[in-house]
């Protein structure tokens, strides 16, 4: 922790707690990058209290912001932990990429339609290396499923993107009020 601002809720941090990190960025010339968003990366209920703190941070040293002059950092949301992501964006002419990731996500398994779509597509003929086959026969498999989530679910990243926003905007006001839900 490196001043008391990052930590609401839960018990007062200790002087002790915020010179550790403040020591260390002195001794290695370093320092606490700017964030954009979020401003907490942890948050967990502690004896029935709703505790955030900036546990997770990117640490730069001058030499490191002559490179990456145009750095952003960003907090992400919490969403499968109770940590939220931290990323560094060295090049803002390139920022990452959205929405190429496929996951196939565990709840389909509960779908009758996802096992047609994968066994209509395991069987199909494809003509080439085994290796050939297995990689076109995945690929077949990721659109349909693709197109069978949007299908079933609707734009599901949006709604999530969406709720995102929700979520920040009720996390902002628990944070500026922790006794007031």
């Amino acid at each position: 922790m490196l001043q008391f601002s990052d930590k609401v809720g839960g018990a007062p941090p200790t002087i002790a707690r915020t010179r550790r990190l403040n020591d260390f960025l002195g001794h290695t010339k370093s320092f606490d990058a700017h964030v954009q968003g979020r401003v907490f990366t942890w948050k967990k209920i502690l004896q029935g209290q709703l505790v955030y703190e900036k546990l997770d941070r990117v640490i730069f040293r001058e030499d490191c912001v002559q490179l990456f002059p145009n750095y952003l950092v960003t907090n992400g949301s919490f969403t499968c932990s109770d940590h939220a992501f931290v990323l560094l964006n060295t090049d803002l002419a390139h920022p990452p990429k959205k929405g190429t990731n496929f996951k196939y996500q565990r709840s389909w398994v509960d779908y009758q339609e996802t096992h047609r779509v994968v066994k209509k597509n395991w069987l199909l003929r494809v003509h080439g290396a085994i290796m050939y086959r297995a990689v076109q026969k995945l690929k077949k498999n990721k659109l349909d499923l693709k197109s069978w989530s949007k299908t079933t679910f609707g734009n599901f990243k949006s709604k999530l993107e969406r709720n995102d926003e929700k979520l920040l905007v009720v996390e902002t006001k628990l944070v500026q009020d922790p006794n007031n839900p």
